[in-house]
């Protein structure tokens, strides 16, 4: 993507700016959804980079325990304003209708990919670090926490076979099936 214009360089740093607050504004409604540990070092992170515009958009849309709507929707506001800021910076004027569209196949593809990444990171560290020594860790007590709604349903399914555990990988291959499914949407 990158050529060496300034107008390539423009579009890779909105692109990668935007989409890296889109995924902290979806990890910020995961914490709230899973009650993931608001002491955490990285939950405080996250928190303190969303919490200006969330703010605002609190004011419009109230939030409540479990569900705060207005991280999700400032998510995906975030996602259609980096699709059209990049099809204009390619020239592109797309109708507003396939940008709210292709926005929200796009958040759903970039929550299934956190997922699967968060998954692979923990199925990972579980060959070095030991239960206590997670927990300890702050990424990896967050990801448990975060993960936990996906992988216990399949847990309960798969029971472990002596030291192998293979609810994550079912649980990934549901993702990637899921994430298959949502890029044949566009």
């Amino acid at each position: 993507m990158f050529d060496g214009t300034p107008d390539r360089a423009l579009l890779l740093a909105a692109d990668v700016l935007l989409t890296f607050y889109t995924l902290l504004l979806l990890l910020r409604g995961l914490l709230a959804m899973t009650h993931a540990d608001f002491y955490n070092p990285l939950s405080q992170a996250i928190v303190r980079l969303t919490e200006p515009p969330l703010a605002l958009a609190r004011k419009i849309i109230p939030s409540n325990a479990k569900w705060d709507p207005s991280c999700w929707l400032l998510a995906y506001l975030v996602k259609v304003l980096e699709l059209s800021l990049v099809a204009s910076l390619q020239g592109y004027s797309p109708p507003p209708a396939a940008l709210l569209t292709v926005g929200l196949i796009q958040l759903g593809e970039l929550l299934v990919q956190t997922y699967i990444v968060g998954i692979f990171i923990l199925a990972i560290s579980s060959w070095f670090v030991s239960g206590a020594q997670a927990f300890n860790n702050p990424l990896l007590s967050l990801l448990h926490s975060l993960s936990a709604p996906l992988l216990e349903p399949a847990r309960r399914l798969l029971p472990p076979l002596g030291q192998i555990d293979f609810s994550s990988l079912a649980v990934l291959l549901l993702l990637y099936l899921t994430l298959q499914a949502l890029r044949t949407l566009y």
